[in-house]
């Protein structure tokens, strides 16, 4: 089900950021931060460094999508802990 979830995030990021489409994108919960992070390291692993835009782009464009997603989920799981702390 999150694999689903991830790939339709990708799908309809791509549709937003390359093909200017107009499209709502719900985000993952961050019960998929693991894999988001594996997926980053499994293209990070391709050693193309800039040229990873040249040869590989889907690859090149999902990492950027999945690189925003981390970072959104990494924020909302900071908040979350943050508002769950007792008031000292």
């Amino acid at each position: 089900m999150d694999d689903d979830r991830l790939r339709e995030y990708l799908v309809r990021a791509y549709r937003r950021d390359v093909m200017g489409e107009s499209v709502e994108i719900e985000m993952p919960g961050p019960e998929v931060l693991a894999d988001v992070e594996a997926r980053i390291k499994a293209i990070d692993r391709l050693g193309l460094g800039a040229h990873l835009a040249n040869r590989d782009f889907a690859s090149y464009q999902d990492r950027r999508a999945l690189v925003a997603l981390r970072d959104k989920l990494r924020v909302a799981q900071k908040q979350e802990a943050t508002n769950g702390r007792e008031p000292t």
